[in-house]
């Protein structure tokens, strides 16, 4: 299902673009928000936060944006108590490095406090959004929006410095055979470049370019509006389309999700469900700190 909202929301993309190109903002910024929508819910559906496309919208019908953020957030906090439960269990073997795991922690470190300050602008946008979306955009409102989208551009591109994957996958080795498969899966969610991080990533940027609609698109669709260039939801959506144009985001979601193990969501409820995460790798009774097993 995914594969294929990813596919229309790339035929919507391109005609929100021609629609722009020709001056039918209208329906231009319906055609991207259709887009947007699509994508969202292909992402959410490929990170396996939910099931369908039933259960997503049940999820995000209300105050969709900060409903996904809060998601995300979430997600990478279980992710960091997962690696936790890895480390926890390399303590107890001796000559074994638990750096390359520290360094993924504070990736997913970096990434929520980057989730949590843009969520805190797309809510500023979202309490403005109601009442000033149809007047002209200000001097002010370009340099305040032109500084997100700066924000945006780079949170999608960032590439903190890593640990190499070498060096995660000797780790790996020191582990019961039992447990290799689960902490492979982990160190995938949660390494820096992978396509999981590319997907949380993109779904941030497209949550916050998004969330005006909310408040829009029955407006867009129903009520008689005189747009133009300087109407301000005109001036975003132009941004936004160029912005996922010039950084290729939607094809980049297309193929990250194509990277993905169809089987893989077996794995990943699992890894953030911490009590699970250690019944599957043998900590399901841990022992006391500086004691192994059998002491």
């Amino acid at each position: 299902m995914a594969r294929e909202l990813i596919s229309i929301a790339l035929e919507d993309f391109d005609t929100a673009r021609h629609l722009f190109g020709v001056g039918r903002f209208r329906w231009g910024l319906i055609a991207l928000q259709q887009s947007l929508e699509k994508a969202i819910k292909a992402i959410l559906l490929s990170l396996c936060i939910i099931e369908t496309e039933k259960s997503l919208k049940k999820k995000i019908s209300h105050k969709a944006t900060t409903r996904i953020f809060h998601i995300l957030i979430e997600f990478s906090e279980k992710l960091e108590k997962a690696i936790e439960v890895l480390k926890d269990m390399l303590r107890q073997m001796p000559g074994i490095t638990l750096a390359p795991l520290e360094t993924l922690q504070r990736g997913i470190e970096n990434t929520k406090i980057e989730l949590s300050d843009l969520s805190g602008k797309a809510e500023e946008i979202a309490k403005k959004a109601a009442v000033k979306v149809f007047h002209p955009v200000t001097d002010e409102d370009r340099e305040k929006y032109e500084k997100l989208e700066l924000e945006i551009m780079n949170f999608v591109n960032q590439n903190y410095d890593n640990v190499n994957i070498y060096e995660l996958y000797k780790v790996l080795e020191a582990l019961p055979s039992e447990a290799k498969t689960v902490a492979a899966q982990l160190i995938n969610l949660a390494r820096s470049g992978g396509p999981y991080n590319e997907l949380i990533d993109i779904l941030a940027a497209f949550s916050t370019w998004h969330i005006v609609f909310e408040y829009t698109l029955s407006d867009l669709r129903y009520r008689a509006l005189h747009l133009d260039e300087n109407t301000f939801i005109v001036w975003w959506g132009r941004n936004a389309i160029q912005t996922i144009d010039r950084l290729n985001l939607i094809y980049r979601v297309d193929k990250a999700v194509s990277e993905l193990n169809e089987d893989i969501c077996n794995l990943i409820r699992p890894l953030i469900q911490t009590n699970r995460m250690n019944r599957q790798l043998g900590k399901e009774n841990p022992s006391p700190k500086g004691h192994p097993p059998g002491d």
